[in-house]
């Protein structure tokens, strides 16, 4: 733990930070070749943060979709966020961009099920996996990042108000802003293509991109 023990002289100025935790087991961070922390040194990153430097804003990053993914794994993810007391958490859809040895083992394989590239947006599931197509990965993962759980919200509130820092809150209230913008879009398209197999959630070229 040697590499975490920064002095503050070198946080100066810092304010937000994402660590790539990816999954909280060790088989599949290996499976994904992403990095060699174990989820207690990312726990540990986070618990550094928040006790050493509480002004800097922190968000984790977990990848979902592995071939093998079962609920409680899902759910498993989905607690972790709350464990280690990281601000927000990414939840990221396994996806398989062209030129990636991921989407060529998944070519291969014959498990992709979405080609429009508009979908691949890091919202929305691509490839089926053991047990779930994209269709149902993308319920899954909309029922576990939006859906009405009691406890869920109950920490998010706790959350809000511990924090202290204005800079951090203001953060905290656009990211959850963003997450009911995506939810509502969802249930929308839900409702007007309610037997459709075709992703709800697509990307939108932003303004700015030809200039």
């Amino acid at each position: 733990m040697k590499s975490l023990g920064y002095s503050k002289r070198l946080f100066a100025g810092l304010c937000q930070v994402m660590i790539g935790v990816e999954r909280t087991d060790e088989v599949n961070l290996n499976w994904l070749d992403k990095h060699s922390n174990e989820p207690e040194v990312t726990a540990k990153a986070f618990e550094i943060l928040r006790q050493k430097y509480p002004d800097v804003f922190t968000i984790g990053s977990v990848i979902f979709g592995l071939w093998d993914e079962t609920e409680k794994s899902l759910k498993e993810l989905s607690r972790y966020q709350y464990k280690v007391g990281m601000d927000y958490c990414f939840f990221i859809p396994l996806t398989p961009n062209p030129g990636t040895q991921v989407y060529e083992d998944a070519l291969r394989r014959g498990i992709i099920q979405v080609v429009d590239r508009t979908a691949y947006n890091f919202h929305t599931p691509i490839m089926r996996t053991e047990r779930f197509s994209a269709k149902q990965l993308e319920k899954l993962y909309f029922k576990l990042m939006f859906g009405i759980n009691i406890s869920r919200i109950v920490a998010h509130v706790k959350r809000f108000l511990s924090i202290r820092d204005k800079r951090r809150k203001r953060v905290y209230r656009s990211l959850l802003k963003h997450g009911v913008r995506i939810t509502l879009r969802y249930v929308i398209n839900r409702v007007r293509h309610p037997f459709s197999n075709k992703p709800t959630i697509y990307s939108r070229k932003p303004a700015w991109y030809d200039v």
